[in-house]
């Protein structure tokens, strides 16, 4: 099993800046760095997996802590997630809502299939894919810059390059958990709210009845209702699963009278699009081949989000697809001199932000060193080669570019590689070229915050690591709502927001109160004493 994730101040090799490759700890005895081999940043770990054709026979996960000292402890921590060695491989990490890793492989029955481990909980689940995994297969992870768990419930989206033809997928990722009542209200799905999950649970204010009952239908006359079901509780999950698109809900509450009673229905009718798993997109101009590689840029790349691919084998095509347009723009090929099998693709877009792209290549030229697109302005490939300056730029590869290469960016600006050869394992600062750090969940740590006493008035600080949308609400001690601030998307650091009197502008009597303080992906619970 995985070991919990611990997050500390400093970094192994953070001290002093690395200014060629360095040979670090070597990937464990068990797995094999070949083919399906993949590596991927993820918080403050590095992650890959590893399908395994020695002894045993099995495919594994495993983790890297630069924070650790080799000499005390093994950096390296595995977890098998399949008990045979898994073909056409690709990982991804998801960085917003909660961390989890993503991989993908297709086993020796040729079913293709979806892993997911939940790194807090060190749970892993699965699921077959819909299309067939093949040469040049790979996965990308792009997050939801506008989740919200009540409005935008949804934490991102993976894209897949199945391999072996021109096709491209999406997965929307459905949420793990329903946003808190205390800080959003009870009712959910919310009006005009895009969901995930195929059987969402409902849920709306309770009230002093026996029996409720709720109607879901795709029309708003509830003409032809998909659910129509009498529950005893404010909430109840659909017992089966529904189809794309936009539904309407509505609840009514039995009132007991002189005939008998009837259901007094909510004036109040919700609505919600619902796009459940996946989508085709536009396809490729050619084949994706061995060697084929996808990734994420930010907005600072191209002005607009993007996944950049490159379609392996001998084509040299390299192109961008716009995640908000949905379209592709065919970029400059890369260098003629190279050799796509052997390439690795990785870019510093992720929390932070970041435009640059780096690629490995297994080069026809003695001396193979990593290419960089210049993506922000200039839309050229350069090599990160100079032997006439200082050696932070000489950053030639230990060893040849072989398929089974996986180059990626973790923590603290250091980017790490597998030479698709042996089980060595390598890494090297990139800190001359800043600009973001790969899937950073909540960089630093979890978000911190706190109740400040003032006069006559409540008040509260909270550190946020990384930018986030906040929202509190302040009750009193019977738990009714006194107040509600919307701070709006905040960026990281030190911040304060408090009440000292009613929404009706009296000033809050002595007593106890409590804040439910939003923080994006963390939330948290404040008491407070107004004397």
């Amino acid at each position: 099993m995985l070991k919990k994730l611990t997050v500390v101040c400093g970094l192994l090799l953070a001290a002093t800046a690395v200014m060629a490759w360095e040979r670090l700890t070597d990937v464990p005895n068990h797995v094999d760095v070949d083919y399906g081999t993949h590596l991927i940043g993820g918080d403050t770990l590095l992650w890959g997996v590893f399908p395994s054709t020695g002894s045993p026979d099995a495919t594994y996960l495993a983790s890297f802590n630069p924070n650790v000292d080799p000499e005390e402890e093994d950096p390296w921590d595995t977890l098998r997630i399949s008990g045979v060695p898994l073909g056409r491989t690709g990982i991804a990490f998801q960085w917003v809502e909660r961390p989890v890793v993503w991989a993908m492989g297709k086993d020796a029955n040729d079913i293709s299939r979806l892993y997911r481990y939940d790194v807090r909980t060190g749970t892993t689940t699965q699921e077959t894919l819909s299309f067939t995994l093949d040469l040049g297969a790979c996965i990308t992870y792009a997050p939801n810059e506008g989740y919200n768990p009540y409005s935008y419930p949804i934490p991102g989206w993976l894209f897949f390059l199945p391999g072996g033809g021109t096709t491209f997928w999406r997965h929307w990722i459905q949420a793990d958990s329903m946003p808190d009542p205390q800080v959003y209200g009870y009712e959910y799905p919310g009006d005009g709210v895009t969901i995930a999950d195929p059987t969402p649970v409902f849920r709306w204010t309770p009230s002093e009845t026996e029996q409720y009952r709720l109607q879901v239908s795709p029309n708003l006359n509830f003409t032809s209702n998909v659910i129509d079901t009498v529950v005893s509780t404010a909430e109840c999950q659909s017992s089966v699963e529904l189809d794309s698109g936009t539904y309407y809900w509505r609840v009514a509450a039995w009132v007991e009278g002189s005939g008998g009673g009837d259901w007094e229905w909510v004036p109040a009718i919700r609505s919600f699009y619902l796009h459940p798993g996946w989508d085709r997109l536009p396809d490729l101009d050619v084949n994706a081949r061995s060697g084929a590689k996808i990734a994420f840029c930010d907005a600072g790349a191209f002005g607009h989000e993007a996944i950049v691919a490159m379609y392996g084998g001998t084509d040299k095509c390299f192109a961008e697809y716009c995640t908000g347009g949905g379209y592709w723009t065919n970029l400059p090929d890369v260098p003629e001199e190279v050799n796509n099998d052997g390439a690795s693709l990785t870019t510093n877009a992720a929390v932070g932000g970041g435009y640059r792209i780096h690629a490995a290549f297994d080069a026809d030229a003695e001396n193979e060193c990593p290419h960089r697109y210049r993506a922000h302005g200039y839309n050229y490939w350069d090599l990160l080669d100079d032997d006439d300056t200082a050696d932070i730029y000489n950053t030639h590869f230990p060893d040849d570019i072989d398929a089974g290469s996986s180059m990626a960016i973790g923590a603290d600006d250091m980017m790490y590689l597998t030479t698709g050869t042996g089980r060595r394992f390598y890494g090297v600062s990139i800190s001359r070229f800043p600009g973001g750090q790969q899937g950073r969940v909540v960089p630093g740590g979890r978000a911190k915050a706190q109740a400040v006493t003032v006069r006559n008035g409540v008040e509260v600080e909270y550190q946020l690591p990384a930018a986030a949308h906040v929202r509190a609400t302040l009750h009193d001690a019977l738990g009714r709502r006194v107040g509600m601030l919307d701070a709006g998307r905040q960026n990281a650091g030190v911040h304060r927001l408090g009440w000292n009197s009613s929404p009706e502008g009296r000033k809050l009597s002595a007593g106890a109160y409590f804040v439910l303080l939003d923080m994006g992906t963390e939330q948290a619970r404040l008491k407070a004493v107004v004397k």
